[in-house]
């Protein structure tokens, strides 16, 4: 069996590993062994993703009083895409993960070198509540990682250069980063 092409990563200087593509790369393949160790035990849900999962059954304005309803949305399109299984939770969880690990590598990347963006947004996996707690209990709270790191980099980017586009782009990230948690 041959490996599949677009699973090649090809490194042709030895710091392009250090790039946004290669941490991209790194952090969806850290999700993805994660999937499968997931997978591994069982396909049980959690008990709040099992009432989240009854939420989806229909599109609303609102699903909980304290958790605005983006996460169901994403729930109910992703299960529209892939099925209703775990699986839909799980995508949603990596793909939050990826999103918030490249907002910060291109915010440090824009201070400082490719190295430091690299060690940067890597070490997030590091830290207790990422590494392992994102896993494990996580649900609405999922959102809030992408949600933080895009409003940090817009933030940022509108504070060196304040005209009206990146007050657009800062107050929209704001805007869908409210409806996270």
């Amino acid at each position: 069996m041959r490996w599949p092409s677009f699973l090649t990563i090809r490194i042709t200087h030895k710091d392009e590993i250090y790039q946004l593509r290669g941490v991209l790369v790194i952090t969806a393949l850290f999700g993805l062994m994660n999937a499968l160790i997931r997978r591994g035990a069982g396909t049980s849900l959690a008990m709040d993703d099992a009432k989240v999962n009854l939420f989806t059954q229909t599109w609303q304005w609102g699903y909980q009083p304290n958790n605005p309803p983006l996460y169901e949305w994403l729930l109910t399109l992703t299960q529209t895409l892939i099925g209703n299984s775990f699986w839909s939770f799980l995508v949603i969880k990596y793909v939050s993960l990826v999103i918030a690990v490249g907002f910060i590598h291109v915010l440090v990347r824009s201070y400082a070198s490719a190295q430091i963006a690299f060690g940067t947004s890597l070490g997030m996996i590091l830290l207790y509540q990422i590494g392992w707690n994102f896993h494990e209990a996580f649900t609405h709270s999922v959102l809030v990682l992408p949600a933080t790191a895009a409003i940090l980099w817009a933030g940022f980017q509108w504070l060196r250069d304040p005209d009206w586009k990146m007050s657009l782009l800062f107050g929209g990230i704001l805007g869908i980063s409210l409806l996270t948690k």
